[in-house]
């Protein structure tokens, strides 16, 4: 008796399995965020800065060097300046879009701040771009969104950049001691 009901049971399950509609496929899409927005967007916006191998800050927008790290991983280094206070340390998400090419999401957590003059900034922040080959990404458009927590609410800015050559990075481990939240 107890192996007709498994039987029966399993044969429910199946019926109920092929009864349910497909999921729909989220193939192409971005992933979800794994951390909910449970603040509002604040008022002010912040601004984004690249952060080349030379430590320079170049002005938003423009071309964004995408750099080829010793270990095949592609990134450029982002940081993010508010207008407001943000809480030490800050929660930073970031949405990279490359129209017909990739969209992507990550959230760092944790992340410490620097005095930028009246403003404060994150620390430069490695922004992956791992799922093009490098000489597809080059020349494309890219829209990116940083946004940082204050505590009470959303700093974001985002910005549209052509992609370009960022060189090559060696193994210099300090770039890598703190996967990058420095």
């Amino acid at each position: 008796m107890a192996n007709l009901t498994r039987w029966a049971g399993s044969l429910t399950c199946a019926a109920l399995t092929l009864a349910c509609p497909a999921p729909e496929s989220t193939l192409g899409q971005a992933p979800t965020d794994t951390v909910a927005p449970v603040l509002p967007a604040c008022s002010e916006t912040g601004v984004i800065t690249s952060v080349n191998p030379s430590g320079d800050l170049p002005s938003t927008g423009g071309t964004l060097p995408v750099t080829l790290g010793f270990q095949g991983f592609q990134f450029a280094q982002l940081g993010l300046r508010a207008p407001v206070a943000l809480s030490s340390p800050t929660t930073v998400r970031t949405r990279v879009t490359v129209p017909g090419k990739m969209s992507t999401s990550a959230t760092y957590a944790r992340v410490r701040l620097t005095s930028g003059g009246s403003n404060l900034a994150t620390v430069p922040l490695l922004v992956f771009f791992n799922d093009v080959p490098l000489a597809e990404l080059y020349g494309q458009p890219a829209t990116i969104t940083l946004e940082a927590s204050t505590g009470t609410c959303w700093v974001a800015a985002t910005v549209t950049v052509t992609l370009g050559q960022g060189g090559f990075a060696d193994a210099d481990a300090t770039l890598w001691a703190d996967g990058g939240a420095r």
